[in-house]
């Protein structure tokens, strides 16, 4: 669920798919509560090399994740979560929204730290790791969601910006809230129901 290399702004379907997996996050008891941004520019990292980096920094930390579920037993449940690159005036970054057990979260986000130490080569990332609690998912979704094409903004009740263009795959979701996840678990979007058991 990613739009195309090298995109200007975010396609309506994308910015759909995102929007419709926050809300099913939220039904599904797992809301988003969490809103890391990754500021390459201040890790040295530059746009040809961001969207790598933060696919390994995805990669690390699922396994991360799947040993804290699986081997120590936490009761985590699977990721999720959106991410949403930007690059407005040279400002390389990445959002990204998630849900974050209570029990999880800071050991989740020293996990991020440290493995972006290590991707970065630095001994301190400084101000490049930012995280706010999120009260509202889908006022948060809309705003990290602002690169949207300009001519969908009002359609789908966003206030379009010009977020610069990204060399990677702009926008995607976890699978535990993706498309397939959805029609799998009998979601109704317009009544924002599941309408069969959600599959484990």
């Amino acid at each position: 669920m990613a739009t195309k290399y090298g995109t200007a702004c975010i396609g309506r379907r994308v910015a759909e798919n995102a929007l419709h997996a926050i809300r099913y996050a939220g039904l599904t008891g797992r809301p988003i509560n969490a809103h890391i941004t990754i500021s390459f520019i201040a890790l040295g990292i530059h746009d040809d090399e961001a969207g790598a980096v933060f696919r390994k920094l995805q990669i690390s930390l699922a396994r991360w994740w799947r040993y804290q579920r699986w081997d120590k037993g936490r009761d985590i449940g699977p990721t999720v979560g959106i991410y949403a690159h930007a690059n407005p005036a040279g400002s390389r970054h990445v959002h990204w929204l998630m849900h974050l057990p209570h029990d999880l979260s800071d050991d989740f986000i020293a996990a991020v730290n440290k493995r972006l130490c290590k991707l970065a080569g630095l001994d301190d990332i400084g101000d490049a790791l930012h995280v706010q609690a999120v009260a509202r998912p889908g006022g948060v979704a809309k705003y990290v969601l602002r690169g949207i094409d300009p001519a969908y903004a009002e359609y789908l009740h966003i206030r379009a910006a010009n977020e610069g263009t990204v060399s990677c795959r702009r926008t995607g979701t976890t699978r535990s809230i993706g498309k397939a996840a959805r029609k799998l678990a009998g979601w109704n979007r317009k009544k924002n129901t599941i309408d069969a058991p959600a599959a484990a």
